[in-house]
């Protein structure tokens, strides 16, 4: 209704403008969840790789375990870095594509409000950073784990399988 209104020149009803304001509402709650989600799980994550990336050091140092439990250990526990990593990122790009849909969303309820407030600071962020709802270094410290875990596989793989 409030698109043929805007569409044929007939100015939103107060019931069309307070739907609008609600959807508004409705919305911006949604992506305030969504950051909150996002910067709750980073502890999370980052807890879990480097309890993770203890334990490789941990049993990498650790004499009585014989060579090929220790070798198989380790790589386990490479493996379930790497899942943790993926896991992770994957986690970062449906929490980007979520905040992307809703900030679609508002911009579209936005055109029919009088103040464009989102379409301001999102073009403005756009404009500046090319991405507006992750930053670089939220995403580059998976990788930054996906390195760690790449050296320490290599490492053990020169230790136990080149020089042995």
């Amino acid at each position: 209704m409030i698109d043929n209104a805007i569409n044929i020149g007939i100015p939103p009803t107060k019931e069309d403008r307070e739907q609008l304001s609600s959807q508004y509402k409705v919305i911006i709650d949604s992506i305030s969840q969504l950051n909150t989600i996002r910067e709750l799980s980073n502890p999370f994550w980052l807890t879990a790789n480097g309890i993770t990336i203890s334990g490789i050091s941990y049993v990498n140092t650790v004499e009585e375990v014989a060579a090929v439990n220790k070798v198989a250990l380790l790589i386990s526990l490479f493996l379930v870095g790497y899942l943790f990593c993926l896991a992770w990122i994957t986690f970062l790009n449906n929490i980007r594509r979520s905040l992307a849909i809703r900030y679609e969303l508002l911009l579209e309820v936005e055109k029919y409000l009088p103040v464009k407030f989102i379409q301001r600071v999102y073009g403005d962020l756009n404009k500046r950073e090319g991405k507006w709802t992750l930053t670089v270094s939220e995403l580059s410290v998976p990788s930054i784990f996906l390195v760690a875990y790449t050296l320490l596989l290599s490492q053990l793989i020169f230790k136990h399988f080149i020089i042995a």
